[in-house]
């Protein structure tokens, strides 16, 4: 079954657990599902992170000791930030790279300053309520109550020190634009409503990239997989089969 392996990597600041529709609806289909939650999330500890890079060898060692030597990924947000390490380091790994509401640019110099100055609120207030309250206002197009009920639960499990750890290891990530020119076949999806990670940000993925597939969903935020679950299952599987 390793041949059909995908392995979902998560948003910043949720878990594993935000791919659930996706890991039912593929395990369905015959595929070997992972979706694992990063150290400092889920409920838990928090392994002091500094890089991306840290994330993508924790991956690795995951999936190492799962007996999964190489894998179709699928990174949402910072889960993209973690393929795209992981694409860097171990291209044997990659066989198919699914990079969804994300981006290959590193931080502007304004960004990387609000991610600091988010570190240091968390440092006084030892307490991520302002972030969640803030963060689920903005990552949603569609304000259902089932799913922003959902994504608070989850992020509600990550602890100050894992959001610490992802805020600072995505301020020093670098730029990555030029691993999109390997080989390997890849999707980009975007979403027209994403004030994170923008329709632009996704075009210029697929512009810099080689052998690579381009869908954008409309009235659709940052969370795609969770705000529009059935045509985003729809769109990953026509792509996976498409690659077989």
């Amino acid at each position: 079954m390793q041949g059909k392996a995908v392995v979902f990597l998560h948003a910043f600041p949720l878990s594993g657990e935000m791919w659930e529709e996706q890991r039912k609806f593929l395990e369905e289909k015959g595929y070997t599902v992972y979706a694992p939650t990063y150290p400092g999330f889920g409920g838990f500890e928090d392994m002091g992170f500094r890089t991306i890079c840290e994330y993508a060898d924790w991956v690795k060692e995951y999936l190492h000791h799962r007996g999964v030597s190489d894998a179709t990924f699928v990174g949402l947000s910072m889960g993209g930030y973690v393929l795209l390490a992981l694409m860097e380091i171990y291209p044997g790994m990659v066989r198919g790279a699914v990079l969804s509401n994300t981006k290959s640019t590193a931080d502007t110099p304004e960004a990387r300053k609000r991610r600091y100055e988010l570190v240091d609120r968390l440092e006084k207030e030892r307490s991520i309520d302002f972030l969640i309250d803030d963060m689920l206002d903005r990552l949603f197009y569609r304000k259902e109550e089932h799913i922003i009920s959902r994504a608070r639960y989850l992020m509600s499990l990550a602890s100050v020190e894992g959001v610490k750890s992802a805020l600072l290891s995505m301020a020093a990530r670098k730029d990555r634009t030029s691993i999109l020119q390997s080989d390997i076949p890849k999707l980009m999806i975007g979403s027209d409503r994403d004030v994170f990670s923008t329709p632009r940000d996704i075009e210029h993925m697929f512009e810099n990239a080689r052998n690579a597939t381009l869908y954008m969903f409309e009235d659709v935020g940052h969370i795609s997989s969770m705000e529009a679950p059935h045509m985003y299952n729809r769109v990953l599987y026509d792509w996976l089969t498409s690659i077989r």
